[in-house]
């Protein structure tokens, strides 16, 4: 329940943060002030066709959106501490020397382990756990792109990520 909670908290405060106030952030939305209070209170869901609203609005949104669609609360999880795109950056790096090195600990993990039935006893909770440090530099890029479009919402990086057809092509 708190986790539902804090996630509806991170939701609420994306529209109100992109939107500049709780009755522009519900305007946007084209909702009652007093169903967005409802909606952080757990006592409604955001309908489904306000979703990509939000999202548009908001990076931190889609965030606390995807972590409630998927129950994934450890990899979209929301960083509370040290905001600042700079610090973001640094956990990012940290992450990234700790994933590559995951990566190919689990690639020599499974070399020659073409099934799921070669699998060890040992080899699960060694890859269970290698993988949680791909998981954290996940977590840390998310991260990094909420903080960047917070900090510069110049930058527009929420219809960047939303719209079809711009500069983030899908085949690659």
């Amino acid at each position: 329940m708190l986790a539902q909670l804090e996630t509806r908290g991170l939701l609420i405060q994306g529209i109100v943060d992109s939107a500049g106030s709780p009755t522009k952030g519900a305007d946007k939305l084209g909702i009652s002030v007093s169903m967005l209070s409802r909606i952080r209170n757990l006592e409604r869901r955001l309908p489904d066709d306000l979703k990509l609203k939000a999202c548009e609005m908001s990076l931190k949104s889609a965030l606390a959106i995807i972590k409630e669609a998927t129950g994934y609360h450890k990899l979209f999880s929301f960083f509370t501490k040290d905001r600042h795109p700079a610090n973001l950056y640094q956990k990012v790096k940290k992450e990234d020397r700790e994933a590559d090195t995951a990566y190919e600990d689990i690639a020599d993990r499974l070399i020659d382990k073409p099934e799921d039935s070669d699998l060890t006893d040992d080899d699960i909770p060694f890859i269970q756990g290698r993988t949680c440090e791909i998981a954290h530099r996940m977590k840390a890029d998310m991260n990094y792109l909420v903080g960047l479009a917070e900090r510069y919402p110049s930058l527009k990086l929420e219809k960047l990520f939303t719209e079809k057809e711009n500069i983030c092509r899908e085949d690659r």
